[in-house]
């Protein structure tokens, strides 16, 4: 008992969790919406750089413009070596400029004479006042006469996903009248999603929440919205699977989904037509086969055929839908295919039938039931075949059934079979008229009969 509980709560997990088409959509736009999010995330984080640098860059160059007095071809150099208050100020808003995805870790400005003349550095020492040095390096000797030519040089130092890292930043500040070429170096340290999340955490996982619900919400739509008519030809397809062959696939879309509908569609009347042609072959067949069985004794020629044709006459005036007229149809051309085994001087006989004789004969619908089990098509058919000669109060054969116990189909065939019994000669008897006939059924109802199905046979017949 605990098993077969655990076995069945691992069945319904796993295909709770089975990869459905819409589920994998779910999850691919959920995917994609984290992915929008991070690249989203990413490419705020590199303008909100160039912003942080150019902004950087107008309040050092503002501050240093500041400084210098007006006139003069070396404004900045004139602070060398200088002591204010001004130059301090302006030295330790510098080193204050950051936001919550950036700091300036240092600033540089670089000055030359004039062509072919030397770089030379103006830095800040441990008193905050400017000072110069040379520029030995060669690499940054480049840099900056590159820098003369594009005006600025910005240069991240790799490809940034999100980590944190260092971009250096340089910009000609060289204003018109000045003697010398002047070179402002930012080193920007870029703090990453990492910093930023470790600073914004309530705010970043609020969003990310929402990103993701939203993400999710449209993945179930979107997949509602394409898994909805695959769903619905899936259907369509187990329906016919199942031998419901005049299901049509429909769809309203004009895509993919469409045209695959059309050609499910053609395929499936392919099939239907190949199983009409065998299934009227296969009957065709049977019929032949009947007709000869019937033949066996003239009393019996054409009963088949006609027990059909009543059979056919009572489903209109119940009225039966298509399908289960088509199974009475069918049943009825094959409901004595099993007197097939019952030797032709029985059926010849003109007297009545001995015990043994008449044992034999009640095996002939055991014996049609067996002979059609191994068609699928006719699976619908065969307890009708089986208990055609079983009565309402349960004194018929084989198995003696009773009242509803006994398939509906078997109750039209048993009527269409009394019918044609009492009408033809038979040869113990001449046929009998319809008012014999009416009597006759009129005794037997609630017996033989089912008294509906005899009700409506004797206002439609008789």
């Amino acid at each position: 008992m605990n098993n077969n509980r655990v076995s069945s709560f691992i069945t319904g997990l796993l295909t709770f969790w089975k990869p459905s088409l819409g589920r994998r959509m779910t999850v691919a736009f959920t995917v994609f919406g984290l992915l929008i999010g991070y690249l989203t995330v990413i490419t705020l984080t590199m303008i909100f750089t160039r912003d942080f640098i150019s902004f950087t860059e107008k309040v050092i160059e503002e501050r240093l413009r500041a400084l210098t007095p007006p006139g003069g071809a070396d404004r900045l150099l004139s602070l060398v070596n200088l002591q204010r208050e001004d130059i301090q100020e302006t030295i330790r808003i510098a080193k204050n400029l950051s936001s919550r995805l950036h700091t300036l870790s240092k600033f540089n400005l670089y000055v030359q004479g004039g062509a072919g003349e030397k770089w030379r550095e103006i830095y800040v020492d441990k008193d905050n006042i400017f000072r110069t040095r040379d520029v030995g390096d060669g690499g940054l000797i480049s840099e900056l006469q590159r820098c003369l030519y594009t005006k600025t040089i910005y240069e991240p130092h790799g490809i940034f996903w999100g980590k944190q890292d260092t971009i250096t930043f340089m910009s000609d500040i060289t204003r018109p009248g000045d003697r010398h070429h002047y070179v402002l170096n930012l080193q920007i340290n870029r703090r990453g999603i990492v910093a930023l999340f470790n600073r914004n955490v309530y705010k970043i996982m609020a969003l990310g929440l929402l990103l993701l619900l939203v993400s999710n919400l449209l993945g179930h739509l979107f997949s509602a919205f394409l898994v909805r008519p695959i769903t619905s030809l899936s259907r369509e397809a187990e329906a016919m699977a199942a031998g419901d062959f005049d299901r049509v696939f429909h769809t309203r879309e004009k895509n993919e989904i469409g045209a695959l509908a059309e050609a499910l569609n053609s395929l499936v009347a392919r099939v239907r037509t190949d199983i009409r042609e065998r299934e009227e072959l296969l009957l065709g067949t049977l019929l032949a086969l009947t007709r000869s069985i019937d033949a066996k004794s003239h009393w019996t020629a054409g009963h088949s055929e006609r027990v059909t044709g009543y059979a056919e006459q009572l489903a209109v005036a119940l009225p039966l839908d298509e399908k289960t007229r088509k199974e009475l149809k069918i049943a009825a051309v094959l409901h004595d295919i099993g007197k097939i085994a019952v030797p032709g001087r029985i059926l010849d006989k003109e007297g009545h039938l001995s015990a043994e004789e008449y044992d034999l004969v009640k095996q002939h619908p055991q014996t049609g039931a067996d002979i059609i089990a191994d068609i699928p098509a006719y699976e619908g058919v065969r307890p009708a075949i089986l208990y055609h000669h079983e009565h309402w109060d349960g004194g018929g054969y084989p198995e003696g059934l009773k009242g509803e116990d006994i398939p509906f189909l078997a109750r039209i065939l048993t009527i269409a079979d009394v019918y044609d019994a009492l009408l033809e000669d038979r040869p113990y008897r001449k046929g009998l008229g319809r008012e014999e006939i009416r009597a006759y059924f009129e005794a037997e109802r609630g017996k033989i009969f089912d008294p509906e199905l005899a009700e409506v046979f004797i206002q439609s017949f008789l």
